[in-house]
């Protein structure tokens, strides 16, 4: 159910994209590899169905040994190919950015694909894998289990070369996280890979622990399982917000505006010796105030109450006008209390760095 559910989902996606190829959201993702990425989790999700033979032969045995890390090599290598394209040209580490073809990317996933190849290939001939029939006696009751028996050492080889591929995709897309939106699949990437994470921390003992056990039906069901579910998941996190925006006609004007009004937020008040200061931020306003700061001195003094506030406007960082009120009020006993306010306006007031402005900056002020 799981496969069959995950190879529709990867079909309508590549046909969504096809469809919908002129759309700037799309279009600037490298449509070509997105739809071979889809190939290649396309042919991951597949391949659980070859767990699902309760006799397999040795063509069966050879298609569950190739078919998985052929197919994550595919998806993984064709994310990373376009990631790498975006990295050279938001970095500006190549001079022209028209050398970055389709072509001289496919020679990449190729590459990572045939190196996976290879190893398969010599596992293949040190070591072909065959089938099995294992039987288990438990006092009176005979259980015959058919299954698969291959030299896993030289998948621990493979394993490697896939968790080299996918720690560089991550790199990568760290790398360009501030790139504009619309090439921008960092997000997408992040939690893909953070689901073929958890899969495989969560996946890779439960199949060591049924193959410690001879249990070979839970253990075929978990490998399915793992084979379809985490994949499934991928294509829709890397590729369902987009084709829903373009399926709905959403511009790239509208997803960038969507997502600056994420930026508003507010942080707690925080307190200064005994006075009490508040600090918001949004993209519109800037409001800095402080509440109340007294001062006490030693007796025959006077008491000094001060209270002063500053309010910015700004637009995306820049200061278009500031007013600043400063209050005092001083009293010594047997005195009259005499107060003192002065309130200044700069119009042309110079730019703020209302991002990084603190409360203790204003009761600073002089």
């Amino acid at each position: 159910t799981f496969a069959s559910i995950g190879l529709v989902t990867c079909a309508i996606l590549a046909v969504l994209i096809a469809t919908y190829r002129s759309h700037p959201l799309l279009k600037s993702i490298s449509r070509n590899f997105s739809v071979l990425s889809l190939l290649g989790f396309g042919m991951l999700i597949g391949s659980s169905l070859l767990f699902t033979v309760d006799d397999p032969n040795k063509s069966v045995c050879t298609g569950r040994l190739w078919m998985p890390p052929l197919a994550v090599a595919l998806a993984f290598s064709s994310l990373g190919a376009k990631t790498y394209r975006i990295y050279r040209i938001f970095t500006k580490t190549i001079e022209n950015p028209m050398l970055l073809t389709d072509c001289y990317l496919l020679q990449i996933t190729a590459l990572v694909v045939s190196g996976v190849l290879v190893l398969l290939i010599a596992q293949y001939i040190d070591n072909p894998p065959d089938a099995a029939t294992t039987i288990i006696e438990d006092g009176n009751t005979i259980t015959t289990y058919h299954h698969c028996r291959f030299d896993s050492s030289w998948y621990f080889g493979i394993v490697g070369l896939l968790a080299f591929i996918v720690l560089f995709i991550t790199k990568l897309a760290y790398d360009v996280r501030e790139a504009p939106l619309q090439f921008n699949e960092a997000r997408e990437l992040g939690m893909t890979l953070y689901t073929a994470v958890i899969a495989g921390i969560i996946g890779i003992p439960m199949i060591a622990f049924f193959e410690s056990r001879n249990e070979f039906n839970e253990l075929q069901v978990s490998i399915g399982l793992l084979a379809s579910l985490p994949p499934t998941i991928m294509v829709l996190i890397m590729y369902a917000g987009r084709t829903g925006y373009a399926i709905f006609g959403v511009t790239v004007a509208e997803v960038n505006e969507a997502a600056s009004r994420k930026i508003d937020y507010t942080e707690s008040k925080r307190t200064y010796g005994r006075g009490a200061a508040s600090h918001s931020v949004n993209r519109d306003r800037v409001t800095v105030s402080a509440v109340r700061v007294r001062t006490s001195l030693p007796d025959g003094s006077p008491d000094i109450t001060s209270s002063r506030s500053m309010r910015a406007k700004s637009v995306q960082g820049e200061s278009r006008g500031l007013a600043l009120s400063v209050g005092h009020s001083l009293r010594s006993p047997g005195t009259e209390g005499r107060s003192l306010n002065v309130t200044k306006s700069f119009d042309n007031a110079p730019r703020l760095d209302t991002d990084n402005l603190q409360p203790k900056d204003i009761l600073g002020l002089k």
